[in-house]
């Protein structure tokens, strides 16, 4: 499918198979993780990269949200055509530094059985000073 009718499908089908709200907006990819020492074998310290707490707590209330807004339905295993929608008070950032957060959660709650299904990944920011900042996904 062609990103063309990727665009075309999603706006003839106006109901996802599933919509799934997370509150709050993802961390940015360049705040999402950290540094950590760890002694390897002999002795040598090896670097590896551990998400930042702030990461950590949206990513686990991303799952809780999939989670309960997904109970009962069963995990995709087909080509996905993902629509990420960032509402937010006021913009600020790289929209496409936010999307990592929200795949891995998903892929994590089960929603679909890996994130290398996605074949087609859209973003849209909306911010409103009024709004409730969150992560839209649907599917």
């Amino acid at each position: 499918m062609t990103r063309l009718e990727a665009m075309r499908y999603i706006l003839e089908n106006q109901d996802p198979d599933r919509r799934i709200r997370a509150a709050g907006l993802p961390v940015s990819l360049w705040d999402a993780y950290k540094q950590a020492g760890a002694r390897g074998r002999r002795g040598a310290v090896t670097a590896r990269k551990i998400l930042t707490p702030e990461a950590k707590a949206w990513t686990d209330g991303a799952i809780f949200d999939a989670l309960s807004q997904c109970r009962g339905k069963p995990t995709l295993k087909r080509r996905l055509i993902v629509c990420l929608t960032y509402h937010c008070k006021f913009r600020r950032g790289d929209v496409d530094n936010r999307s990592k957060l929200p795949l891995d959660a998903m892929t994590k709650a089960g929603v679909w059985q890996d994130d290398r299904l996605v074949d087609h990944l859209f973003q849209t920011r909306q911010c409103d000073q009024d709004a409730q900042e969150g992560c839209w996904t649907e599917i």
